[in-house]
């Protein structure tokens, strides 16, 4: 994994999708008044250490961020990056969390690495960690992806599925519908305070010349749901 994960290094901090999706949609979904010198957030799937980065760029500080992955390589690049921070090497679904910890979760593009049961119990276990006002983030692939390539006849087909990446080779996710998303979300005890369809920004509009404003257009790219505990 050491060479695929150095590859998706490099094409994490500077790719269309990252500069004109993702991290809007962050932008969208937390306020800068959710940082303070007290905030704790987890990172689930920290990979590259892109979406820590962007935590302590907003406001939070270094030592209060904790990031999990199961890939050696990632946490190594990533601790090189933040040697403040924590990070976990382990798979994301059995990490252990305590109860009312966090104040922000984030989980982008990695929760589709886990089947329905594991993202489950994963939910549930976030569900418990948020102190009660805090905040859950998801975002992943929009299901409408998979119909571009795969077609839409199978978009209710849920399970494993093998996708080509832009930083080279291919890798297996859990396909699953946005609605089961959201009742995962909702059974393990969380509401849904936004969902957003993450349309490309007007800055990516304007680079419509560009080969990855016509992959990332085509359809909906991505989804970025946040969550709350219930009351």
């Amino acid at each position: 994994m050491s060479e695929r994960s150095e590859a998706y290094a490099a094409f994490a901090e500077g790719s269309y999708s990252w500069r004109f999706i993702e991290r809007p949609a962050l932008d969208r979904a937390i306020p800068a008044s959710a940082y303070s010198d007290s905030t704790k957030i987890l990172d689930i799937g920290s990979g590259s250490g892109r979406v820590i980065g962007y935590h302590i760029a907003r406001g939070a500080v270094e030592a209060n961020v904790t990031g999990v992955d199961p890939d050696h390589k990632s946490v190594e690049l990533s601790s090189n990056r933040f040697p403040q921070a924590r990070f976990i090497e382990q798979k994301i679904q059995d990490i252990e969390l305590e109860d009312a910890s966090l104040d922000i979760v984030s989980a982008q593009l990695s929760l589709r690495y886990l089947d329905n049961t594991e993202l489950a119990t994963l939910c549930g276990k976030v569900a418990l960690a948020l102190r009660g006002d805090g905040m859950f983030f998801l975002l992943d692939v929009h299901p409408t992806r998979y119909g571009v390539s795969d077609g839409f006849d199978k978009y209710f087909q849920e399970g494993l599925r093998e996708v080509d990446t832009p930083w080279g080779g291919s890798e297996t996710y859990f396909y699953r519908t946005l609605g089961t998303y959201v009742t995962t979300l909702s059974k393990a005890g969380l509401r849904i305070v936004s969902l957003d369809e993450c349309p490309v920004t007007q800055e990516g509009m304007n680079e419509a010349h560009s080969k990855d404003f016509a992959r990332y257009s085509m359809s909906p790219a991505r989804f970025a749901i946040l969550a709350a505990k219930s009351v």
